[in-house]
């Protein structure tokens, strides 16, 4: 992807979770994000039809190297959990009014969704297997709400011990998956 699409598209990424930290997805404006992101409502339509495309590419984003990692046979919990932290860590505040906003319910649950058709297709895991489906289905939803949950109680542990258990419960889960 060229560079200046590249940076256009962070900029209105970054300016949406920036937005999003005190008001719902629905009530952003185009003019309020363009303003925030310091891009002409001309380039916003030029790569976007509508606000919430830019947070399905960012789930998109998400999926792909989801999908990388899972692929990646040699340490599939700690490269999901670097994926997560380094897209926790460029939109923190952001993700952070996502975990803590209940009116956001609905983008971590396409999040989870998310999450969870990626496992199953990497995995090749049927509609048939209801054991393996509920396993992910338990590993995407968990994954997805231990950060909700550390947001909402950021003195239970740190966040190094959040990725540690993190690791430990996904490989867990893992095994289960792959027998």
């Amino acid at each position: 992807m060229d560079k200046r699409i590249e940076k256009t598209r962070q900029a209105l990424t970054s300016a949406l979770f920036g937005l999003l930290e005190d008001e719902p997805i629905e009530e952003i404006t185009i003019t309020k994000l363009c303003a925030k992101a310091h891009v002409s409502r001309r380039t916003f339509y030029m790569h976007y039809s509508n606000i919430f495309e830019i947070f399905e590419d960012f789930r998109d984003e998400m999926a792909l190297k989801v999908y990388r990692a899972l692929n990646n046979e040699a340490s599939v919990s700690s490269d999901i959990i670097t994926i997560f932290d380094k897209i926790l860590m460029s939109n923190y505040q952001g993700f952070r009014q996502l975990c803590l906003n209940n009116r956001h319910h609905a983008l971590i649950d396409d999040l989870h969704k998310m999450l969870f058709s990626t496992f199953q297709e990497v995995l090749e895991i049927s509609d048939d297997d209801s054991p393996k489906k509920l396993a992910l289905e338990y590993i995407s939803f968990g994954i997805i709400n231990s950060y909700v949950y550390w947001f909402k109680h950021p003195n239970f542990m740190s966040y190094e011990e959040l990725n540690e258990t993190n690791r430990k419960i996904i490989d867990t889960n893992l095994r289960l998956v792959k027998k």
